[in-house]
This record gives structure tokens, sequence and C-alpha cells, in this order.
């Protein structure tokens, strides 16, 4: 990325009150990730030369660099690169143009999935005395890696498992099933016109929506962006028309 870009990120990251240490050379990176792991690092997609899937590969092989949180930073149009890192092992990515908002948002959540992993592997270690204590812990983990911590609907990970295992169930049983995609129309103009602060509202408002008329038996998700997604178990063609 651009000088201005990453001082303008780094000066962010600092004034919501982590200390960032910014390293424009990836092998570096890679290497200081390793020697000393941090709890978060923040990795730029658009960075000249940097290879984000050998990045994360080689940071989740490592047993040290394996319990460091990976939130990738990515342009609007670059997707494939985006979901490259996710499968490579990065936690989470945070599309640009980047605003304090949704940083924050990514920020706290990565902070709370660090805090959860402790509480687990204190659980290893024999911190934690309770089964009780461990249940807990483990759904609370699983809650937060399951969810969107924008619209709090299940996240695309757990949609898309959800609709696996319906899928199977559908095939095993003749039974059928429906998979409904929505994607809010012309949504760019609503953040360039109104700002993102509008633009997650109207996401937060189009997932209650969602939420509110959904049967008890369908699955809400956002599938990524202004794309949500439903899942409908043992429906047929002619009432997920209706739904």
């Amino acid at each position: 990325a651009d000088g201005d870009e990453t001082t303008a990120l780094v000066r962010l990251i600092g004034e919501l009150g982590y200390r960032p240490q910014a390293m424009a050379d990836p092998e570096a990176a890679i290497a200081s990730a390793l020697a000393a792991p941090p709890p978060l690092m923040v990795i730029d997609l658009d960075l000249p030369g940097f290879d984000a899937g050998r990045c994360c590969r080689t940071l989740r092989q490592d047993a040290l660099g394996d319990n460091t949180y990976v939130l990738a930073i990515a342009a609007a149009d670059s997707e494939a690169g985006a979901m490259e890192a996710l499968e490579a092992g990065a936690d989470d990515v945070l599309l640009k143009p980047i605003n304090p908002q949704n940083l924050r948002l990514r920020l706290n959540l990565a902070r709370r999935m660090l805090h959860l992993r402790q509480e687990m592997r204190r659980e290893r270690e024999g911190v934690v005395q309770s089964a009780s204590q461990f249940a807990d812990s483990h759904r609370r983990l699983i809650q937060v890696a399951l969810t969107d911590p924008l619209t709090q609907l299940p996240n695309r990970r757990h949609g898309l498992d959800y609709l696996q295992s319906e899928w199977a169930v559908a095939q095993g049983n003749t039974l059928p099933l429906a998979f409904l995609m929505l994607d809010i129309d012309h949504f760019k103009q609503v953040n360039d016109t109104w700002g993102h602060t509008a633009g997650d509202a109207v996401l937060r408002r189009l997932a209650e929506l969602l939420r509110a008329v959904s049967r008890a038996e369908d699955l809400v998700f956002r599938y990524g962006g202004e794309e949500f997604a439903v899942v409908l178990p043992r429906t047929p063609l002619a009432t997920a028309v209706q739904v």
C-alpha cells in the first residue's frame, strides 16, 4: 500500500488504544512474528510483492504463530485475494476504504477472540478447574466464531456449514431443500452518499427484518458485504417463492 495509506491506518489503530508497529518488508514481518508472535497482526493484501497466502500459512504452521489473530485489509474489488487469505488462515478481512467504526468493530472482535482463546489455553493447562467453566468458554468461543459482528446474524462459515449438513439430509431422505440469495441493489450508492455509518445501519436493519420474517426452521445468514442468504430445509420450490 502507499505510504500515506499505511500511515493513516497505523495512526487510526493507535487512536483506538493499540500500540501498532508498522513493517513494510513482508519477509521481515513474518520473521518477527515467528520470533515473538504478536497477539494481533494486520496485513495489507495490497502491499507490493506480498504473498498473503504464504504469510498466513507460514504463521499457522508454527506452534507460536498459530495463536496470532490475523486481520487482512483488502481493496473492495479484491475478493479473490481476500478469500485466498481466509483459506490460508486469516481470521477476518476488512475491506477498504477503512473507517474508524468498522476498524473498531473488527479490532473488538479480535480482542474478544483472543481473550476466549486464552481462556481455552488456561483450561488445557489446568488453570480453569471445573468442566462447567470449560464448557461455558467453549460455547462463547464458538458463538463469536460463527456470528457476523455487524449484523449479529450467523456468518458465512456457519451458514455454509448448515447448508452442507441440510443438503446431506435432503439427499439422504429425498427431501426438498431451498436456498435463497439476497443482495441490496446499488448499495455502494448508500455508502458514497450517506457514509459507511449509514450503510452499516442499513445492513443491521435488513438483518433484523430478515430475522423477523423468517420461519423458525430457516437459517438467515450474512453471506458477505451486502449479500444475505437463507437456508430453507424441507421446503419445495413453490413455498420458497412465497417465502
